[in-house]
């Protein structure tokens, strides 16, 4: 299924609700996230400033992830090598 616009905000609803949806695919749906312009101004000023793993922190906490989440980023046995996403290992 593919949900565009209100379309996609609708089908989200049907799937969250149980709809028997195999596969949904989403575009533009008109959703609000509170805070989100600070969020581009801050996340785009960190990378501006190679502050990497700071931008990787604000980006996961914006996401919803526990401190304790964050605090284990790229320390993940199923994924070897996610430790250079924040700038702390090698590429």
């Amino acid at each position: 299924m593919l949900g565009v616009s209100t379309g996609g905000a609708l089908a989200l609803e049907a799937a969250a609700a149980g709809a028997s949806i195999e596969r949904l695919a989403v575009y533009e749906v008109p959703y609000y996230v509170p805070g989100w312009d600070e969020y581009v101004v801050t996340i785009t000023a960190l990378l501006a400033e190679d502050r990497r793993d700071e931008a990787l922190e604000h980006f996961m906490r914006t996401a919803g992830s526990s401190e304790e989440g964050i605090a284990g980023r790229g320390r993940d046995e199923h994924r070897p090598g996610a430790d250079h996403l924040d700038g702390n290992g090698s590429s």
